[in-house]
């Protein structure tokens, strides 16, 4: 467990992944519209998932957050690129986003809990974001650094790729997976806390 303090006090946060499966993105969607459902069925996973927990009187956490990001195909808006499912397929979507710019959409929801049931903020949102034309030097050098594992679209804006991408448009944070609105939104309610 990581312990961060947040505005003057000493919040305990961890992280773990949700039992359920998740679902393939649905295709024939825009690519917002595609976050928008695997975040719902993240929330409906969460939901039942903690539920279950509250009913063996296992003690869950005041804030439940769930999150999916996709890299929207630069020419088309319905395509999204998920996450490389090896090396070949992370060097094909880094070729694809090379030398030019793409949106990426980052759905984030914070479950809570009280008396009269679950409360649920989400929101999806999307940055664009610009990235240099990539020598085969440069993607050799992505890949090797393994920054593109479990990343959409294949890179981390955070990582190695930061040297050769920028937002252009949006927040950072969205690029980094996270739904800005929703961030500011958890930061209230944690100082709300005594």
């Amino acid at each position: 467990m990581l312990k961060k303090a947040l505005l003057g006090q000493c919040v305990s946060i961890s992280a773990s992944p949700l039992v359920s499966p998740e679902i393939t993105p649905p295709t024939g969607l825009d690519v917002g519209e595609q976050v928008a459902a695997v975040l719902a069925n993240k929330i409906q996973s969460a939901k039942v998932e903690f539920s279950l927990q509250l009913e063996s009187e296992n003690i869950i956490p005041d804030f439940i957050i769930v999150a999916d990001t996709l890299v929207e195909d630069p020419e088309d808006f319905k395509i999204s690129l998920g996450q490389p499912n090896d090396r070949n397929s992370g060097a094909v979507m880094l070729l694809r986003l090379s030398g030019g710019c793409h949106n990426v959409w980052s759905g984030t929801a914070v479950l809570s809990r009280d008396e009269s049931g679950w409360k649920i903020i989400s929101n999806v949102e999307y940055a664009t974001v610009e990235i240099d034309d990539l020598s085969p030097e440069i993607i050799i050098e992505l890949l090797e650094s393994n920054s593109w594992v479990g990343k959409a679209g294949g890179y981390d804006l955070a990582g190695e790729m930061g040297n050769y991408a920028r937002v252009i448009s949006g927040d950072e944070n969205c690029v980094l997976g996270f739904s800005p609105l929703i961030i500011e939104h958890l930061i209230k309610q944690i100082s709300q806390f005594d």
